[in-house]
């Protein structure tokens, strides 16, 4: 649950920062009483008391208070009203919305004796299809992640990289190529058309500029199994081993590869540094993301040796969530085992009992009206799950 104490702590730290020194003409100073002369939203310069700055709050914060001097997070709804289905036998594994109120999904299906690898979800319609690799015979492998750039250029990762260009899909077998010497199985995420990551098992990474995939050696071999960025100096990387006790972060700043974090998971909680296994990670600002571990979501800047702040603790009550995706830091879904499926707004966490079930969620997206949980029924065995979230 959220920790409103730590939160109360966060929200002091972030005005005190921000009113020293995000002043257009100086710095300003917070002071008990508002002298007369400064208006709303102002305070008095340090470097000149006798006049009055503006108080300017950092991205997904905005002025509150009763004069407008304190910067307080955005915050979004919680309002989701959640259907859960099971359509078809199989594994969704994850899930971008598409224009057209679609949904695109992929794993390893089967309908009729028919296996699929994608299909594309509607309000009303739910249509099968695959993608074909061509060789001395057709396959449909499994497929493991999806992200979409465009209408017309979307990537989807399963032992290797396919792309759809809005009329055919494309295959890149990197082996092949001579990029690896075998496949990944991880994840896929893109800034721009020529700014493309791929993650994978023993450590791979391999970057697509738009012409060329290139290798960049990682230093480990711990499966990397998450990879999201928020510009192209800021792109984060992270992964477990198959046993579940050792973890790793990795920070890309366009150049570089460093280790933000290489632990193994001793159950020590520090709500100041990072602690537990690495799940998930979601980048944003230009050199920050929030980290998804056991123990909770903490906020990490990408020169950190695992120095964070813990933002939302989800040990307790709930554990096994493994998933996280969200529109900015005031707005993220993060779900796992049973269908534990939770919010956060900036300000507080809400559990969803609506998703709670016998199927792990593998996957999810969010939109500003709309969430989408893929996953598996582990009652029903190997029968898919969509949990479709509406606000």
């Amino acid at each position: 649950m959220f920790e409103n104490q730590n939160h109360q702590i966060v929200i002091i730290i972030v005005t005190l920062v921000l009113t020293v020194s995000g002043c257009d003409q100086g710095r300003s100073l917070r002071s008990q009483n508002l002298p007369a002369n400064c208006p709303n939203a102002e305070l008095p310069c340090i470097d000149d008391p006798s006049n009055c700055c503006p108080v300017i709050c950092q991205e997904f914060y905005h002025l509150g208070g009763p004069d407008n001097t304190i910067c307080l997070p955005d915050t979004s709804s919680h309002a989701f009203t959640w259907e859960v289905s099971l359509p078809l036998d199989g594994v969704a594994n994850d899930a971008e919305f598409m224009e057209n109120n679609e949904i695109w999904i992929v794993g390893e299906f089967s309908q009729s004796g028919t296996t699929f690898n994608w299909l594309r979800l509607s309000e009303n319609n739910l249509e099968l299809d695959n993608i074909i690799i061509y060789g001395d015979e057709a396959l449909n492998p499994p497929l493991k992640a999806i992200h979409t750039i465009s209408s017309n250029q979307t990537w989807i990762l399963g032992a290797f990289p396919h792309f759809w260009d809005g009329e055919a899909w494309l295959y890149f077998n990197l082996v092949d190529l001579g990029v690896l010497p075998g496949g990944l199985f991880g994840d896929v995420w893109a800034s721009a058309a020529d700014d493309v990551y791929f993650v994978g098992v023993e450590g791979r990474i391999v970057r697509y500029n738009g012409t060329v995939f290139t290798r960049i050696y990682s230093d480990t071999t711990i499966p990397l199994s998450k990879v999201h960025g928020s510009n192209p100096e800021n792109v984060w990387i992270c992964g477990h081993t198959y046993d579940r006790f050792r973890s790793i972060i990795l920070h890309y700043d366009g150049y570089d590869l460093r280790t933000v974090y290489d632990d193994y998971d001793y159950g020590l909680f520090d709500p100041d540094s990072l602690s537990g296994l690495v799940e998930s990670v979601f980048a944003f600002d230009q050199d920050s993301a929030m980290v998804l571990t056991s123990l909770g979501i903490y906020r990490c800047a990408g020169d950190s040796n695992g120095e964070a702040r813990l933002s939302v603790n989800t040990a307790n009550p709930h554990s096994g969530i493994n998933t996280l995706e969200g529109i900015s830091i005031h707005d993220l879904l993060y779900s796992g085992t049973d269908g534990q499926t939770c919010h956060y707004n900036g300000a507080s966490e809400r559990v969803f009992d609506e998703t709670l079930g016998p199927h792990t969620v593998y996957g999810c997206a969010i939109t500003e009206n709309e969430a989408i949980l893929v996953g598996s029924n582990h009652e029903l065995l190997n029968r898919a799950v969509f949990i479709r979230g509406h606000r």
